[in-house]
């Protein structure tokens, strides 16, 4: 009981300390206080760690996603090279435009695609890119119209046909 009376006293002698004492319940032991959960203490160190713990994880994942669309590789006005494909008798009202990209690892492709059917649940499109001699690489898939960024793991310039097939 020493030890509870002569922390008391020293509370007691700072303006601050007495305030958060006396809202404590003045003498009442430090121990059960902490046992039924009624100090305010304890509650108020326990409640920031948890808070300071969110904080430094939330800035962590907002760096993360800021270094990741930094650090990738986006595609701007300067493309390479862009061409624009024809529509087919099975959609005649279909308008396409790939601009593309050279890069280390491929290709990287942006298709702007307008006038195809919504395919949500029953298919999908699929742009291919096409040797000379006929080798077709996918480079993904789609299911309706818009803007879609692709990649191929080939050069254009040994893949120079770009199309779509459904």
């Amino acid at each position: 009981m020493l030890g509870v009376q002569a922390r008391s006293a020293r509370l007691g002698h700072h303006p601050e300390c007495s305030h958060r004492f006396c809202a404590v319940g003045g003498t009442t032991s430090r121990r059960f206080r902490s046992a039924t959960g009624n100090d305010p203490f304890r509650r108020a160190q326990n409640d920031a760690g948890p808070r300071r713990l969110w904080l430094v994880a939330a800035a962590i994942v907002l760096l993360a996603g800021v270094a990741t669309a930094t650090a990738m590789p986006r595609p701007n006005d300067d493309a390479a090279w862009q061409i624009a494909l024809a529509a087919t008798t099975a959609h005649p009202d279909a308008a396409a435009s790939v601009r593309g990209w050279n890069t280390d690892t491929g290709t990287r492709i942006r298709i702007t695609i307008e006038g195809v059917d919504d395919l949500a649940g029953v298919g999908l499109y699929e742009p291919w890119m096409t040797s000379p001699d006929d080798e077709h690489v996918s480079t993904g898939t789609f299911r309706s119209t818009g803007t879609i960024d692709a990649w191929s793991a080939v050069r254009r310039v040994d893949f120079p046909r770009v199309w779509i097939t459904r």
